[in-house]
Formats: C-alpha cells, sequence, structure tokens
C-alpha cells in the first residue's frame, strides 16, 4: 500500500507577442513503509496565437532550461542568457530535460514527459527518464516544411532534497541531443546538471521534501 500524490495546473499567458496555454500535471506514487517515491509529469503547451514580428527566441517551448525561466520566477546563483548551456545549474521547467540541449525548441507546440525513480535503498539515488515531442521545420529545394521529432534521455541521480538540491548525471540520449553534445565538445563532468532551487527554500518545506 502507499499514497498516490496527484498535482496538476492549467496556466495561460498573454503578451504582446502570444497568446499560450500550458498544462503541468505530476502524479506519484509512495510507498509507505520504505517512503521511495516514483513520479511522472506530463508537460503540454500550445500557443493559440503569435505575432511574428514581436516573437523573440526566449518566447517559445523548450525541452531543456538551464539557468534562465521566462518569468523570472527561479532564482539562479549565476543566471545566463535563455539559451545558453554553460551553465551546469538548471530548473525543471516545461520539458523538464536534465541533458542540456536546445533542441526541441519551438513557438507552436510542445508535448514532454518525465520519469523520477528513487533507489529502492536508503543511499540517495534516482534514476530519470524523459521523452519529448516538438515540431522541426525543415527547409528543402521544395520549400518550408513542418515534421514531428521526438528526443529522449535518461540518467542517474543524486537527491539530497526533492526539487531542491538535486544532482543530476545524464547518461544517453537520443541521436540528435547526442550530436549537438559532441558538436558543443561537451565531456562527461560538462553534461553534469544541479537543480538549486534556492527559490523553495523554505525551512518546512525542506524538511518535508528530504529523503528519509
Amino acid at each position: 500500500a502507499g499514497l498516490r500524490p496527484f498535482e496538476v495546473s492549467v496556466t495561460t499567458l498573454q503578451h504582446r507577442a502570444f497568446t499560450r496555454i500550458a498544462l503541468d500535471a505530476q502524479q506519484s506514487f509512495l510507498k509507505k513503509k520504505k517512503k521511495h517515491r516514483v513520479s511522472f509529469r506530463l508537460f503540454a503547451g500550445q500557443v493559440l496565437r503569435k505575432e511574428d514580428e514581436l516573437m523573440r527566441r526566449e518566447f517559445g517551448w523548450r525541452l531543456h532550461w538551464g539557468a534562465s525561466d521566462l518569468l523570472y520566477d527561479h532564482l539562479f546563483v549565476d543566471r545566463e542568457d535563455v539559451g545558453d548551456l554553460d551553465s551546469q545549474q538548471m530548473t525543471k521547467y516545461q520539458g523538464g530535460f536534465k541533458t542540456p540541449n536546445s533542441l526541441g525548441t519551438s513557438d507552436s507546440w510542445m508535448l514532454a514527459m518525465n520519469m523520477e525513480a528513487d533507489a529502492p535503498f536508503a543511499l540517495p539515488l534516482a534514476f530519470f527518464g524523459s521523452l519529448g515531442v516538438s515540431p522541426a521545420t525543415l527547409v528543402t529545394q521544395e520549400g518550408r516544411m513542418e515534421e514531428v521529432r521526438s528526443y529522449w534521455e535518461v540518467g542517474i541521480g543524486l537527491r539530497f532534497i526533492r526539487d531542491i538540491a538535486e544532482v543530476w548525471i545524464p547518461l544517453a540520449a537520443s541521436q540528435d541531443i547526442t550530436d549537438q553534445l559532441e558538436f558543443n565538445n561537451f565531456d562527461f563532468l560538462e553534461r553534469i546538471r544541479f537543480v538549486v532551487a534556492l527559490e523553495k527554500l523554505d525551512p518546512t518545506t525542506a524538511l518535508r521534501r528530504a529523503p528519509h
């Protein structure tokens, strides 16, 4: 027996350049005796209206957000420009991918699913996997065309305080992501990402999320 907490939010954002809506839902399964957790998160984003001449790159949906976010809801040790991949701090935002990449960026729609599972023993070890889908525009001799592309990743992590202090180590990813990492000369250590959610450092929240 165990608990099955469920959270869901629907948000809309209105801007001169666009109107969009996003669904963020998370289902967790907790083993009551062991206090181990397996969590599944679904994100779906859809742009309802856009003015092409006003759109900027930071307005798009993204699989991976490093040390940046659109609305400044998160605090970072060193905030970087949207799209930069140099910082190893990240936030679980939109697509929620932990592997650094700039793929899957879309100004229309995006779907993503993330899984995190605590290892079944006392160490703060966790496993993760993500799947993302978004449209991509191709320019060919016949003109512009749109196709749907999918991306995935798997890896392990160390979770010291859930969603507040974590280290994530990507181990494998879809070919597009792997090719981009190699093109940017990211070695194994440079691919590691960590979460330090300073905006969540309320003592009662931290105690509740700490592993047992």
